[in-house]
């Protein structure tokens, strides 16, 4: 489910807390394609320099960790799905300290991907392992689905 606050756009993967290891690592490499394609759509919009944007104005930062988060809709007058938590704090955090087409994860999100090809990538900088340099891994995409190169 997608939620806004500010300029940045909240996605969130539904984990039961009772959930394996298993399906624990299979949401988040299912969150990390998301968050891999969407730096992709917005690399290729950068690159195209429509809409008065110059080429590489548009870029993207991404957070990502696993926690508790409160969702619902919030208010009368103006009815809005809103999400509340310390997972969200937690990823609005990691956003911030991240640079552009680049995702800061914590320590459990590494812990739980392992050696996923789509995920490990011996080019990221090896001081700082919590930054994810999106630019050198790649999606192939078919039709609106993106799928891991081979």
């Amino acid at each position: 489910k997608m939620d806004t606050v500010g300029d940045a756009y909240i996605v969130v993967q539904l984990m039961p807390r009772a959930a394996s290891l298993a399906l624990r690592r299979r949401a988040v490499i299912n969150m990390f394609k998301v968050a891999l394609a969407l730096s992709q759509i917005v690399q290729e919009k950068s690159d195209q320099a429509e809409n008065g944007l110059e080429k590489g104005q548009l870029q993207i930062r991404l957070g990502m960790c696993i926690g508790s988060v409160i969702a619902g809709v919030v208010g009368i007058l103006k009815p809005r799905y809103h999400i509340y938590g310390s997972a969200l704090r937690a990823a609005q955090d990691l956003e911030s300290q991240s640079q552009p087409h680049k995702m800061r994860v914590d320590q459990e999100i590494l812990d739980l991907v392992g050696e996923d090809p789509d995920i490990k990538n011996t080019q990221d900088d090896p001081e700082d392992p919590f930054l994810l340099d999106l630019t050198k891994r790649h999606l192939r995409r078919v039709g609106s689905v993106f799928w891991r190169k081979c």
